[in-house]
């Protein structure tokens, strides 16, 4: 089932998290077609799906629910929530055009956020999902932040050196 979404605006492919598996849907929504229809219409588009194989997992199956996209970079991030080893995350590098064909990650890369400074198991954020990217204006560069979670809120936040 989908859970989360976000979108390259700089191409039009969006992308959602399947909360069931570790996999990521890719749509071109510049190649989207629409059908009306009463009550509600529908629409077609190409797309793909990624199976994140081989994340550095959990003890658990995990779910793939968080997803931001960095503007301007075609990086995404996705991350893991309801972990009992911490939170599995991964860095999508997108396609940079669309339009035509199907899109498809360019590359990815994966790793596993176990523990916070005090060695309690990382948590990662519920709904609504806690993950997100953008470009530090100070760098240039992409940035990733996943927060743990707490009942009383998040007390840290991991920051990716870089996304790419």
């Amino acid at each position: 089932m989908f859970d989360s979404a976000a979108e390259d605006c700089t191409t039009g492919i969006a992308l959602a998290t399947d909360e069931s598996d570790a996999a990521l849907t890719l749509v071109d929504l510049n190649q989207a077609v629409f059908t009306a229809g009463s009550p509600a219409g529908s629409w077609t588009a190409p797309s793909s799906r990624l199976a994140l194989a081989d994340l550095p997992l959990s003890t658990r199956r995990p779910e793939m629910t968080g997803l931001a996209v960095a503007s301007g970079t075609h990086l995404a991030l996705v991350a893991t929530e309801f972990q009992p080893d911490g939170v599995t995350f991964a860095i999508i590098k997108l396609p940079g055009t669309a339009g035509s064909g199907t899109p498809v990650a360019v590359d990815w890369a994966g790793a596993l956020l176990s523990k916070d400074p005090t060695g309690a198991t990382w948590q990662g954020g519920t709904d609504p999902h806690t993950v997100t990217a953008y470009v530090s204006p100070k760098t240039g560069r992409a940035v990733g932040l996943i927060p743990n979670f707490t009942p009383y809120g998040p007390t840290f936040v991991a920051q990716t050196r870089k996304l790419a």
